[in-house]
């Protein structure tokens, strides 16, 4: 690199006629998009040269690329003008770095600034928001395209003779990695020149750095202004980055196609975030720098996907959710900062008082885990893993607040301890410690992981929080019934109340979780705790008020009571069900995305088509072309990229049409297809170390099984209890809408 101050590789046309790839031009006004030459080059980079004679620029198509996993047009998704407003741009992230496309701004997981409830993830001044300001000639063409697939924003700048191609993407492999590479191809044109302009923003106001030049390469280091707990220091951050050539402005010569990278690495300390940069830039002369980035999100999508076919808007929504996402998970943990979490806004938003300041909230395990876990077992152990990093932290808090066990706080980030500005929320919204139990609990019931459960502390979350329910419960001598009182439910329009529903079950199950894990020791106590807990019940119109003194006509936030019968699967009759969400449905006048997903899987436990599709239907409401973000509310308001209403809605896809449930002892599909779709396919289910495939037609449903269980499976049809083995690669076939179970044979 010696002291240039960017990457530059020049391929020229003739010396490429003399070495790999014969290279033609022409610039009559022939037919476009015709093939002039294939090269007769034989090995692994045979290339197609193709001619846009009357714009007069080539371009070229990789024959040995593999085809695309998932169609192009349900998974590019393509402008030709770039939204101004940056709150609906989509964003890049690999789970350990993370930006919105052309915004002057980085976040890295775990990086905060700010005093306690103040605490917001520290803002990076952007070093890859490269943008074209001007050329030698008018530009007459411009596209902007996110590749889910590929996990990548490509824009294309065109006019009469040159053709300028930016490919952006956060590293899937080498996770500090922030990779901008620029082609610039001149056909035509005396000293063709493109002007650059990098958006860096303003300096940080989270975090004092300092930047220096080493061998051309710039190093921007520094520590977070103000530590969370509010001990002296600050958290480190350290970036190595490519800045723009001279005057911001390259140029290309006649003939030239000139390939140019920028990088931008960044960890907490010089030696990770330098190894990580030199990687880069040694794969990326090695030509696998962006192949290593797209065979990480192919292996990515191959393991673990949902195809609809026949409704295009609904895979693309589909598919769109679990980018944005998964794009916010690690595939590993290299730095020095552990994985923190999920928020609802994405690793790419959280500044101070915006976003929810990237904190993490029962978001995570209620609306993210669950459809994550299903296809990617993987990366829902790291999801879990983030609580287990804090446990100490809410054992601590349980007993600041006079209870036992752990009690995790309503809002989370570096420290594990309560950052909510809200003292409403951090002082009765205690279902987030059983909404974390119920988690790990799923999680034991898809893997028996028991190694995870004995030796990785999972057992260990699952006993403490049953040791703060026992402990926040109040016992009812005259009736012999326990109570929790003083509590904010879901439904945050009332606190504090008595005896939530919500509450009150997720503690029970809470409770008699620790009987059904690997070496735990739970006090005899608990089970009676859990039988005896009030749950508030309205015998004469059959149907669940929201808390102890709750009237039918009270307007409620969100989806609250109607959770019970999903994921809490409390055992209701169909009746009481049908109940619960007329009375809701009828006092729920909006409210965030999460709870029409919710409202459709109930109406799809009841065969009611008709109502939970135009109830799954409203999520739509929810979803920014044209990239496919989600706002937080109907009609844009609320926190951004709002990937919680993802999860709601990847819930409704896999629970709800999917009719996936989960139990102590088995798997069971009764599944429907959603809106105008003709089949859906979930494929890699993860389930007991094995993996599964369900395919649903208008009439039939395929189960196969694509890789091996930690013991054999069998299938069983629920209606008739017929059950056979199944066995790898071959199909078996129902009729939809059967309950079939899955289970050890």
């Amino acid at each position: 690199m010696a002291s240039i101050l960017f990457i530059l590789i020049a391929t020229i046309a003739l010396a490429a006629l003399r070495s790999r790839v014969a290279v033609s031009f022409r610039t009559t006004n022939v037919v476009p998009t015709r093939i002039l030459q294939r090269p007769t080059f034989h090995g692994l980079n045979e290339k197609i040269w193709l001619n846009h004679a009357k714009e007069q620029y080539s371009i070229y198509t990789d024959l040995t690329k593999p085809r695309r996993l998932m169609q192009e047009s349900l998974t590019v998704f393509s402008t030709s003008l770039f939204p101004e407003n940056d709150r609906i741009r989509p964003t890049l992230g690999n789970g350990h770095i993370a930006t919105v496309v052309y915004t002057d701004t980085i976040y890295m997981n775990g990086l905060y600034n700010g005093l306690r409830v103040f605490s917001h993830r520290a803002r990076i001044p952007s070093t890859c928001a490269i943008e074209v300001i001007s050329t030698t000639t008018q530009i007459t063409k411009s596209s902007y395209s996110l590749d889910i697939e590929k996990g990548m924003f490509i824009e294309v700048r065109s006019g009469p003779g040159f053709k300028i191609e930016l490919k952006r993407y956060a590293h899937r492999y080498i996770n500090q990695l922030m990779v901008t590479e620029m082609t610039v191809e001149n056909c035509c044109l005396d000293d063709f020149k493109v002007d650059l302009e990098m958006n860096y923003g303003n300096d940080s106001e989270d975090i004092t750095l300092r930047s220096d030049i080493e061998r051309g390469v710039r190093h921007t280091y520094g520590k977070t202004k103000v530590l969370e707990d509010g001990s002296l220091g600050g958290l480190q951050v350290y970036m190595i980055s490519t800045d723009l050539p001279p005057n911001g402005t390259v140029v290309v010569k006649k003939g030239q196609k000139t390939s140019y990278l920028f990088l931008t690495s960044i960890d907490t300390e010089k030696g990770p975030a330098l190894d990580a940069f030199n990687k880069g830039v040694s794969e990326y002369f090695n030509d696998v720098l962006e192949d290593q980035h797209i065979k990480a999100w192919r292996n990515i999508w191959a393991n673990g996907r949902v195809d609809i076919s026949g409704d295009p808007e609904t895979a693309k929504v589909t598919y769109a959710a679990y980018y944005y996402i998964i794009s916010s998970i690690p595939i590993t943990n290299d730095s020095d900062l552990s994985f923190v979490g999920l928020s609802p806004g994405d690793l790419a938003h959280g500044s101070y008082y915006k976003d929810y300041q990237g904190h993490v909230f029962w978001d995570q395990e209620t609306w993210m885990y669950p459809p994550i876990q299903v296809l990617h077992s993987d990366f829902g152990k790291t999801l879990l893993k983030s609580r287990i990093r804090t446990l100490d932290s809410a054992k601590q808090l349980a007993k600041q607040k006079g209870y036992e066990g752990a009690m995790y706080p309503w809002e989370s980030a570096y420290t594990g301890f309560e950052t909510s500005p809200s003292a409403e929320t951090a002082d009765y919204e205690h279902h987030i410690t059983g909404d974390i139990s119920q988690a790990f609990y799923f999680y034991q019931t898809m893997t028996n992981d028991t190694e995870f459960m004995t030796t990785g502390r999972g057992a260990e979350v699952i006993s403490s929080i049953a040791d703060f329910w026992a402990s926040r419960v109040t016992l009812d001598k005259d009736t012999g019934l326990y109570h929790i009182n003083g509590v904010m439910p879901p439904d945050e329009y009332h606190w504090p109340v008595n005896d939530s529903a919500y509450t009150n079950y997720v503690a029970k199950i809470s409770l008699e979780a620790p009987y059904k894990i690997p070496s735990t020791q739970p006090k005899a106590s608990y089970q009676n705790i859990a039988d005896n807990l009030f749950i508030p019940f309205n015998n004469t119109g059959q149907w669940h008020p929201e808390y102890d003194s709750y009237t039918e006509d009270v307007i409620v936030k969100q989806a609250d009571v109607i959770l019970l019968g999903y994921p809490l699967m409390m055992n209701i009759s169909k009746k009481v069900r049908r109940n619960d969400l007329l009375q809701y449905e009828r006092v729920t006048p909006g409210g965030p995305a999460m709870t029409w997903g919710m409202f459709a899987i109930g109406w799809l436990e009841l065969n009611q088509l008709d109502k939970a599709n135009a109830l799954f239907a409203r999520q739509f409401d929810n979803v920014r072309e044209p990239f496919y973000t989600w706002s937080e509310n109907a009609h844009g308001p609320g926190a951004h990229n709002f990937i919680t209403g993802m999860g709601g809605y990847l819930q409704s896809v896999l629970f709800g049409y999917g009719g996936l449930r989960v139990y102590d002892d088995k798997l069971t599909i009764n599944g429907a297809l959603p809106l105008t779709a003709t089949y859906m396919k979930i494929i890699g289910i993860d389930y007991l170390g094995g993996s599964l495939n369900l395919l649903f037609s208008k009439s039939s449903l395929y189960i196969t099984l694509t890789k091996k269980a930690m013991t054999t499976l069998k299938c069983e049809d629920e209606s008739t209890g017929y059950s056979i083995p199944l066995s790898l690669g071959i199909p078996l076939t129902y009729k939809l809408s059967t309950t079939i179970s899955i289970s050890p044979a």
